[in-house]
């Protein structure tokens, strides 16, 4: 009776044992175990620039090559890269525009002195000298690459007519410090009839108070479909970002913002 009784206890003391694992195994389980209704949504990931919402690629073209031999012998030199041409209808009627991209390909800095464009509108030729706006402080560094554009209203001209252009440049040595400004997180949209806006922030890289910025924008092929320039009246400190918003009612590019892939830029301080 007693050996049974010693066997019955060691049975119940065994019972308890594995109900107190098994009790213990079950708290360990819910520290880590996590109810997916009481967490938030894992955020989504937001584009560093806003441009990578429309699938742009934004390139600065303010990373000039290295000289060949900086003791050599000063050698401006320009080569023109592509050209656009179209004929818009303007704000003061039928407009004459060209535009092109050009790239210092010399052995120092340079400011562009003359440009000279020819273009053919419905087989008819016609040239035209200009000096680009601002040019003596647009420096450009060996490597680089920058922008032209002119508009010229002419009321005999048809909007619409096909146009092709071609450019040559004239360019000098230049000692002037340039203050690069470079566009960021640049946004385009064809939410306006007729014109495209673009959006994004300007980033400075000395202390200025008013700024030239030129935009190319190309197309999938690396076409250039046109080039803008504008300026932003506001202070900027080294490092400052200063937002600004532009209505290019002077390009009416049908679909510019969709037809656009690559967008380079080029701007200077003074």
């Amino acid at each position: 009776m007693k050996k049974s009784f010693i066997i019955f206890i060691c049975i119940l003391l065994s019972l308890a044992v594995m109900a107190g694992c098994g009790k213990k195994e079950h708290e360990e389980t819910s520290l880590f175990a996590i109810d997916p209704l009481s967490m938030g949504s894992a955020p989504t990931p937001q584009p560093q620039n806003s441009a990578e919402v429309q699938g742009l690629e934004v390139v600065t073209e303010n990373q000039p090559a290295a000289s060949a031999d900086p003791a050599a012998a000063p050698a401006p030199a320009v080569t023109v890269t592509d050209t656009a041409a179209y004929v818009f209808d303007g704000a003061e009627g039928p407009t004459l525009y060209g535009a092109a991209a050009y790239e210092n390909t010399g052995n120092c800095p340079i400011v562009l002195t003359g440009a000279t464009l020819s273009f053919t509108v419905n087989g008819a030729a016609q040239s035209h000298d200009y000096l680009p706006v601002m040019s003596d402080i647009a420096v450009l560094l060996p490597g680089e690459t920058g922008f032209v554009a002119w508009w010229n209203p002419d009321p005999s001209l048809t909007p619409g007519a096909a146009a092709a252009m071609t450019a040559q440049l004239s360019c000098a040595q230049t000692d002037l410090q340039r203050i690069p400004v470079t566009p960021r997180s640049v946004f385009l949209a064809d939410n306006y009839p007729g014109f495209t806006t673009m959006t994004g922030s300007l980033e400075s890289e000395g202390e200025c108070s008013l700024n030239l910025v030129y935009t190319g924008f190309y197309d999938e092929s690396g076409k250039l479909l046109g080039v803008w320039h504008f300026t932003k009246n506001a202070p900027l400190d080294p490092g400052e970002s200063k937002s600004f918003a532009v209505h290019m009612k002077e390009l009416p590019i049908e679909g510019l913002a969709e037809k656009t892939k690559e967008i380079r830029t080029y701007g200077v301080g003074f």
